[in-house]
């Protein structure tokens, strides 16, 4: 092949150089428009992932705000129910309370009236024999009493014969 068939007539470049070069080039071209692509892919991949981000931390946040709004929510609840359970046990226990005290105080009184009736029944057992007691002394101070009354009588009508004696004796006088 003659040279002129494989050189360029204006600048003296060889066809398979320029050749060569024109592919470079257009290769260069190629991957400078798939590194833009790549370029503008990670570009739009960094934002919609920002994007995300921004999305994920908000919804993080409204996720944690729920969880703070349940959270409180059910300590709420948890203390209402607190509060209603003491005031049952509260009642419970009063009603309990009262219903023992009621029971003792019916004991009480039961026990109190049992022991009433037996000191009755010993007050009268002490009474009767009190009575008992009292009617034997009285019948022995009675007896003599009237055993002394009977002596006195006896020493009196003694005195009086005696008296009607010597009345009789000065009267025969």
């Amino acid at each position: 092949m003659p040279r002129s068939a494989t050189v360029c007539r204006y600048c003296g470049v060889s066809y398979l150089i320029y050749s060569e070069f024109h592919k470079l080039n257009t290769r260069i071209a190629q991957l400078e428009a798939v590194l833009q692509e790549a370029r503008e892919s990670a570009l739009k991949e960094k934002t919609q992932r920002e994007a995300l981000e921004l999305d994920m931390q908000e919804w993080e946040k409204a996720l944690q705000s729920q969880a703070q709004q349940k959270e409180t929510h059910m300590n709420e609840e948890f203390e209402e129910k607190n509060r209603q359970l003491k005031q049952a046990m509260t009642r419970e226990f009063e009603d309990k309370l009262e219903k023992d005290r009621l029971i003792r105080e019916g004991e009480a009184r039961k026990v109190n009236e049992e022991a009433l009736k037996q000191l009755r029944r010993e007050m009268e057992k002490l009474q009767s024999h009190k009575i008992a007691t009292q009617k034997s002394e009285l019948e022995a101070k009675s007896a003599a009493r009237e055993k002394v009354l009977g002596d006195a009588l006896q020493e009196a009508d003694k005195r009086l014969e005696d008296s009607r004696e010597y009345g009789e004796q000065l009267e025969q006088r």
